[in-house]
């Protein structure tokens, strides 16, 4: 994590993070996240990105494939056969 985050703390940081993680499963998105903190989206998403290293898309795409994975171990899911 980028220690030159100005402005916004630690703490609004990571709760923009932790929001994120938390609503992987519910669609969100940078307005709402951004609405959580209390800042405009597009100032958010460059702290986000200074904070975390990828971008706010780039994270939220790393959240779902982890939400997928986890599951196809914990369910009983399939992933889908190819219909040759």
């Amino acid at each position: 994590m980028n220690k030159e985050v100005s402005y916004l703390s630690v703490q609004t940081m990571e709760s923009m993070v932790k929001w994120l993680d938390n609503n992987v499963l519910e669609n969100p998105t940078l307005e709402g996240m951004s609405s959580h903190v209390g800042y405009p989206p597009y100032y958010c998403s460059t702290k986000f990105r200074e904070y975390t290293g990828i971008t706010y898309k780039q994270y939220l795409a790393k959240c779902r494939l982890n939400a997928a994975t986890n599951l196809l171990i914990m369910t009983d899911y399939k992933p889908l056969q190819p219909n040759y």
